[in-house]
């Protein structure tokens, strides 16, 4: 999951080197997080999302299962939770009173 969110973002910024400018993000550290060495922090996890268009919590709790395998079942428990009492976004929600 984290692979595949890096390599939509980059695409979507035009190059690795784009990206990191965009998020404030040392180049190489986008290498370091396809390659398993490094783990991005939960910010930059739901801005990639929000980048590519990907609903974050979805994204968030499906790349903290991947990364934190420890405590995977965890993760995976609170994803399913979410799939099964999902918020609406708030560019969906009525934000006006009757």
């Amino acid at each position: 999951m984290l692979q595949n969110l890096i390599k939509q973002a980059e695409i979507k910024a035009g190059s690795q080197k784009a990206l990191a400018g965009r998020f404030d993000v040392l180049y190489h550290r986008f290498g370091d997080y396809k390659a398993g060495r490094r783990t991005p922090d939960d910010a930059l996890i739901f801005r990639l999302a929000e980048y590519v268009g990907l609903d974050p919590m979805e994204v968030f709790f499906a790349v903290k299962a991947e990364t934190d395998p420890e405590n995977g079942e965890l993760w995976n428990k609170w994803r399913a939770w979410r799939e099964l009492n999902p918020r609406p976004l708030a560019s969906e929600a009525n934000t006006l009173s009757n």
